[in-house]
């Protein structure tokens, strides 16, 4: 592996450029003086053989240029041409040829092997018997970080760590005594200092006379390597760790059938603990399940078997995984459970087969469930059907489901919805179109309802509501369609509808009518008090005071009248116009009531926790106007208190006006709420009766309630609530 040969090109130039002087100059001289040719023409193969091995086929040039020198020479010293000559020049071309050929071979080897040398991640040194380093592969700076030349004439065992080195020792001269091939690990210092794991063959070689020359030692860095190991290791122990607290049960066999992982929630289902069952074969591991030894699932993998498909139903194949149902009698104590396994085999990183995992889910609940559900299902009272997802036909339905169609089970299964529908739906679209389109929705939002007209088997169309669900039966999903006939209710609804424009019709005459009232029935009043009034003026001084009396009362019912008018179109319009949503600061609002009415001097009025929210500041204003107004008016005392309080809650406030007049007896508490209910005879108060009337439409328009309570000692507290967010009217 060493090469001596001159390696400078322009030293190669100027070696072989004075071989060729001297031997030109040899020629001449010997030549000339002497006339002998022996000489000469031996030096002549020297530069020849140098130019054949450093520029191959070129040497053939210089070869020829020599071999026409000799022959001008020879011609010289014999005056004719020779054929010696012609064949010595001959021999020196074909020496030349044989040369470079020769060359070029042992060059090409050489690169070959140097490329292989460059592209090797091993280290390859060369080392004599006594361990020191004569040649050094390039691949030393990748391994040990050292150049080639930083490693030549030092001894192998320099960097090798203090407590390897004696063994290193040992058995390298245990190899080279006995000439035999040598493979090790140690630590290796790298040039950095740090000690790297290296595993090293070494290869003896021997002289010509069979004594020890040298030694091929090849270094390889398996520090990458063995954490590669450590990590494969630690990835195994994850894996059999996660495997051992999935809360499945869970066994691995090898390609022996062997068990090599038999997880935590397998002992508690199998009742066997790991330490029993690991390294078994010989299908121990189909005992705790069955009783016996047999054949199982993981038999299944590769090719299927009837004998073993007895045992087992719902079996699925994709690819080579498997999955199936089974009854184990042998379980829980002979009690025995269903059990889904699930079954697929382990391959390493190149693909090769090493072993079968199974899965295994206790589905003794689950079929349980199916099997209740299948009971309720065919005998419920309202109709259900399975729908197939991919073919979009009925699969199975029960008994009511017949009942309402007017047919056999038989004769529904196979069909899909849009063969038990008329050709159209009410909104004008095809039955068809219209039904893939629920179904669609129903898979994208996992669920669906919707009202449809079906058509059974007699050819009537009826209303149903539709409510369809995916679920999952026998390890598929379907559809599952749950219907009923609502062809009473669409009857109610379109009696509704109408009843609906009826009440819309006659509120708008009630409209007409209370615009008539309030224009033109209030005119005659006032032509009734009018006359009253001229009346009086005509018969001033012989009026008889019985008669004035009677004028007056007419013109105070005149009045009344009209204020029962005003009431009535006031409550009319509840609801009609939106009033608009202000910032009210009810503590504010209150205070204007109190002023406008005029009442303060009578009445001591105190406000407790008053809210300021946004509210229709109109309808509270006359709710509140009301309430206030109706205490002032019916109260008994010369001197009186009134309280206005609030409770706000989530949603609503709690209003309370409390005062201490006569109170209202609790018979009277609800009738006062009536249209013209008045306690006292309507001589003796001022009102049309219609106050609390509208306190309750407006409080019940906009969401609220209002109710009358005793107050304590004397009085009453009327209660109402208005929400934080109103209508309005």
């Amino acid at each position: 592996m060493r090469d001596c040969t001159i390696q400078n090109p322009q030293a190669k130039k100027i070696a072989l450029a004075s071989l060729l002087l001297l031997s030109v100059l040899m020629a001449l001289v010997v030549n000339l003086y002497f006339g002998v040719d022996v000489v000469y023409t031996h030096v002549f193969y020297i530069p020849i053989i140098c130019a054949g091995i450093w520029y191959h086929r070129r040497a053939l040039w210089v070869a020829a240029g020599l071999g026409l020198l000799h022959i001008i020479c020879d011609s010289l010293s014999a005056h004719h041409l020779t054929g010696a000559s012609w064949m010595s020049a001959l021999v020196f071309i074909g020496v030349a040829l044989a040369v470079a050929l020769i060359s070029e071979k042992r060059d090409a080897l050489y690169n070959e092997l140097h490329k292989i040398n460059q592209a090797m991640l091993d280290m390859v040194i060369e080392v004599d018997p006594d361990g020191i380093i004569h040649y050094v592969s390039p691949s030393s700076m990748n391994v040990l970080g050292y150049t080639p030349e930083e490693l030549l004439q030092r001894s192998i065992f320099d960097q090798v760590h203090p407590e390897d080195l004696p063994s290193v020792k040992a058995q390298y001269d245990a190899a080279l005594s006995g000439r035999q091939s040598l493979s090790l690990t140690c630590r290796y210092r790298r040039k950095d200092g740090i000690y790297s794991q290296i595993e090293a063959a070494a290869n003896p070689l021997s002289d010509v006379s069979g004594g020890l020359e040298s030694c091929i030692i090849r270094f390889r860095d398996i520090a990458k390597r063995k954490q590669a190991e450590d990590e494969v290791i630690r990835t195994k122990q994850l894996l059999a760790d996660v495997i051992d607290f999935l809360p499945d049960a869970t066994y691995v066999v090898d390609q022996d059938k062997r068990v090599i992982i038999w997880n935590r929630a397998m002992e508690d289902m199998s009742g066997v603990p790991k330490e029993e069952i690991l390294g078994q074969g010989d299908y121990a591991y189909t005992i705790p399940f069955w009783g016996d030894r047999r054949t199982n699932m993981l038999d299944l993998i590769d090719v299927g078997d009837e004998e073993i498909d007895r045992n087992y139903k719902d079996i699925h194949r994709q690819g080579n995984h498997m999955s199936a149902e089974a009854f184990c009698p042998a379980l829980y104590n002979g009690k025995g459970a269903h059990l889904l396994g699930v079954t697929a085999p382990l391959h390493d990183e190149t693909g090769k087969r090493i072993g079968i995992i199974q899965t295994i889910r206790d589905i003794s609940v689950l079929k349980e469930s199916i099997e209740s559900f299948e009971a309720l299902f065919m005998k419920s009272p309202d109709a259900y059907m399975i729908m197939e997802i991919d073919r979009g036909v009925i699969s199975d339905c029960n008994e009511a489901t017949g009942i309402m169609l007017r047919g056999s089970r038989e004769q529904i299964i196979g069909k899909t919805p849009d063969e038990v529908s008329p050709g159209y739906q009410p909104d004008g679209r095809l039955s068809s179109k219209a039904a893939a389109e629920k179904i669609a929705e129903s898979l994208r939002d996992g669920g669906n309802r919707f009202e449809w007209v079906h058509q059974r088997l007699t050819g009537e169309d009826f209303w149903t509501e539709v409510c369809i669900s995916t679920i999952t039966l026998h390890g598929r999903s379907v559809l599952l369609v749950a219907w009923r006939d609502i062809t009473g209710r669409k009857r109610l609804e379109e009696e509704q509808n109408r009843l609906m424009k009826e009440l819309q019709r006659s509120n708008a005459e009630l409209e007409q009518f209370a615009f008539v009232a309030s224009h033109d029935l209030r005119a005659p009043l006032r032509a009734i008090e009018s006359l009253s009034l001229w009346l009086e003026e005509d018969l001033a001084g012989i009026l008889p005071a019985e008669s004035a009396e009677h004028l007056w009362l007419l013109r105070e019912r005149t009045k009344r009248m009209e204020a029962l008018l005003d009431s009535l179109l006031e409550y009319s319009r509840i609801g009609r116009k939106k009033a608009e949503v202000v910032l009210v600061d009810t503590a504010a609002l209150v205070k204007n009531i109190i002023d406008s009415l005029d009442i303060s001097g009578r009445f001591a009025v105190t406000m407790t926790d008053l809210p300021c929210f946004s509210t229709a500041r109109g309808p509270l204003n006359q709710v509140l106007s009301n309430l206030i107004g109706n205490v002032a008016k019916h109260h008994d005392l010369a001197k009186g208190c009134i309280t206005v309080a609030a409770v706000q809650s989530d949603n609503l406030i709690e209003f309370s006006v409390i005062d201490d007049g006569p109170g209202i007896p609790e018979q009277y508490r609800e009738k006062v709420f009536g249209m013209f209910q008045t306690l006292k005879p309507r001589d003796e108060v001022e009102g049309s009766g219609m106050g609390l009337a509208l306190v309750r439409k407006i409080v019940e328009y906009n969401g609220g309630s209002v109710t009358i309570h005793a107050a304590e000692p004397r009085g009453a507290e009327v209660r109402f609530s208005w929400p934080l967010e109103i209508k309005g009217g």
